[in-house]
């Protein structure tokens, strides 16, 4: 593929992947909150219920335009919001630069949406004191996409990320030793992780993985 098509297709996947995690947190948060995410229902402010308009609602742009709050009564817009939207651009970029345009770059983007809306959905669940089987399906779903090899790949990259990051937060003490942190937003990470690397890991072995990761 030409440069300088690889980096429009790169780019218009970044910004698909934006726009879809934003989608994915309306999806999550009215689900949980059992309002319909479909239809002609408006977004609004949480916490003054006025409406956003269409410049309020661009992805990873308007959060930094408004300075992550409502313009009207300045409620801060949480961050959770900005980190799916770049993690969204992010994947979506990066599957563009691994796949290209292919059918395992749409199954890829496809199994990366889901591991993506179980990560905002576990988060919102953690947040409100229910957890129940959510890391056992994910990881059912997670090796239903993806087989064995790259799901034990995915649990190893998973517990590393999840390990480092929560080694981070207990030197800065944003958590104490006794706290519990999700696991499930790791697990999909580290699925994530996999689909990108996992080939190429077990190429290093003399190893293949089933199509169309392989």
């Amino acid at each position: 593929m030409p440069a300088a098509l690889s980096v429009i297709l790169v780019s218009f996947s970044a910004i698909f992947g934006a726009c879809m995690g934003s989608f994915l947190n309306v999806v999550a948060a009215r689900t949980v909150e059992e309002r319909p995410w479909w239809g002609g229902e408006r977004s609004i402010c949480d916490s003054c219920g006025r409406k956003l308009t269409a410049l309020e609602l661009v992805p990873v742009v308007s959060w930094f335009a408004l300075s992550g709050g409502c313009k009207s009564c300045g409620a801060k817009i949480p961050l959770r919001y900005l980190i799916v939207e770049l993690g969204g651009a992010a994947i979506g970029g990066l599957i563009a630069w691994r796949w290209g345009i292919s059918l395992t770059a749409v199954f890829a983007a496809v199994v990366a949406a889901g591991l993506f809306l179980a990560v905002i959905a576990i988060i919102i669940f953690v947040s409100r004191g229910g957890m129940g089987w959510g890391d056992a399906s994910l990881m059912g779903g997670t090796g239903a996409a993806l087989g064995w090899q790259l799901t034990a790949w995915a649990l190893y990259s998973g517990f590393m990320i999840g390990g480092v990051i929560a080694l981070g937060l207990l030197l800065f003490r944003k958590v104490k030793r006794k706290d519990a942190i999700p696991l499930g937003p790791f697990l999909a990470i580290g699925g994530i992780v996999s689909m990108l690397t996992g080939p190429w890991f077990f190429s290093l072995m003399d190893m293949s993985v089933r199509w169309p990761w392989g």
